[in-house]
């Protein structure tokens, strides 16, 4: 299959994270500035191999080797966080189960007490796996809608990496 359409140019930022506390912004929210520089090149097509692009911080001289991904690249990226996401769920399913069968159980005042002390056990793990569960689907799906086919060491989450590589186009990348 050829390329019909014809690639366009996208724009990333390289950001340097000012702040090392986050400024509070509101709604017990916290907010990071960055500064930095914005570059254009050309995604690779699909097919093609990953280009590697060396970028270099303009307020602390930080080098930082990064790997700009193909749409099929970007799009796994997407999947393995989507998967990731879909383990969390899994997790929080199973401990759903183990408390939904095992309060009853330690509840019940008629069973010796070994028994009620075993099921509480299996509660208390079955609410620590639905925290867990919660926690991991809700941070894995967050990072994969901030996928943008863009690894390596200027690649951090915002907030806790010092430098983030943003995209900056209007448009969202093809994946």
């Amino acid at each position: 299959m050829t390329e019909s359409v014809t690639r366009q140019p996208e724009t990333f930022a390289f950001m340097h994270r000012e702040n090392f506390w986050g400024k509070p912004s509101g709604g017990g929210m916290n907010r990071w500035d960055y500064r930095g520089y914005r570059w254009e090149m050309l995604r690779p097509a699909e097919g093609e191999p990953p280009i590697d692009v060396t970028v270099s911080c303009t307020e602390c001289d930080t080098v930082a080797d990064v790997r700009i991904l193909p749409p099929s690249g970007l799009r796994r990226q997407r999947a393995i966080m989507a998967g990731l996401s879909l383990l969390g769920v899994l997790i929080l399913l199973v401990g759903l189960v183990m408390a939904g069968v095992a309060i009853p159980i330690a509840d019940d005042s008629a069973l010796p007490d070994a028994e009620r002390d075993d099921a509480t056990a299996v509660a208390i793990g079955g609410v620590i796996m639905v925290m867990v569960g919660l926690t991991v689907a809700w941070a894995f799906f967050l990072k994969r809608e901030s996928q943008i086919g863009v690894t390596g060491g200027g690649a951090g989450a915002a907030g806790f990496a010092k430098h983030v590589v943003t995209r900056v186009a209007d448009t969202p990348p093809q994946g």
